[in-house]
């Protein structure tokens, strides 16, 4: 996911896709942009994935290669190495919480039954040709066979392992949502600039995307149910509530007061903002 320039209100608005050139400085003039403001913003429109291997992958460590050399590691090791498969497994879904617990799960307990077999044939008995003897020996090679079997067996169900591919439209929201934290931010810091720059208006023409917050104690009761998403009915609950407060301070008090519903105070939670 790529960066976009992100001006703060306060400085002129660039022409579409202006991205400021090495060594550029604002003009002084423009003011010093709020305390906290991001001047660089996640955009994932802005470097589209590529269809193919990232420059600088190495086809050697691509899944399917990769995955081919666990096979071969466990095998090799004669299970010894057989919790390193899974451990692999695990590093290739990095977000797949599930998933990597399973891994770190099976090797564990691979890792486990190969220390037991360890210890059992190395404390066992032994003949005068200084061979492992006696039951310590038996379960000993018993428990390296089963973890030379299971080691294997998993190394080649987890071959094919790849990455999660990310969900369609994820990116784009989360970075709407961080443009709304920050317009939040603004308001809550400079409630005078904010309604200026008419955050939370998409009511009125503007110059600027903040998200899609909608400012609950501005925005026209005309315009509440389409921007909103509100019934009739609601509409009418919010507007009889603003006027009996004359502005909301949060959701908690809006909710409260106008009666919504738990889910209309979810999705209202998302991009409500109180100027």
């Amino acid at each position: 996911m790529g960066l976009r320039y992100n001006p703060p209100p306060n400085w002129p608005r660039p022409p579409a896709g202006w991205a400021p050139p090495p060594g550029w400085r604002p003009d002084p003039a423009w003011g010093p942009a709020p305390p906290g403001w991001r001047l660089w913003v996640p955009d994932p429109a802005a470097y589209p994935r590529p269809a193919g291997p990232a420059p600088g992958w190495r086809p050697a460590m691509a899944a399917g290669n990769s995955g081919t050399t666990m096979v071969a590691v466990a095998a090799a090791s004669c299970g010894l190495a057989g919790f390193v498969p899974p451990l692999w497994a695990a590093r290739q879904r990095p977000d797949d919480a599930p998933f990597r617990k399973r891994m770190f799960l099976t090797a564990g307990a691979l890792a486990a039954l190969e220390l037991t077999g360890i210890v059992l044939t190395s404390t066992a008995d032994v003949d005068e040709h200084q061979t492992p003897t006696g039951l310590a020996a038996d379960l000993g090679a018993i428990a390296l066979l089963i973890n030379l079997v299971l080691a294997v067996t998993v190394a080649v169900l987890v071959r094919n392992t790849q990455p999660r591919a990310a969900l369609p439209g994820v990116a784009e929201e989360l970075a709407r949502r961080q443009l709304r934290e920050e317009y939040r931010e603004l308001a809550r810091r400079d409630p005078s600039l904010a309604r200026t720059l008419r955050v939370g208006r998409p009511d009125l023409p503007r110059d600027l995307d903040d998200g899609g917050l909608l400012d609950l104690n501005a925005i026209p009761t005309d315009h509440l149910g389409p921007l909103a998403g509100l019934s009739a009915a609601e509409v009418a609950s919010v507007a009889d509530a603003r006027q009996q407060l004359g502005r909301f301070t949060s959701l908690t008090e809006l909710v409260l007061y106008a009666d919504l519903s738990e889910a209309t105070a979810s999705v209202l939670g998302e991009r409500a903002v109180f100027i």
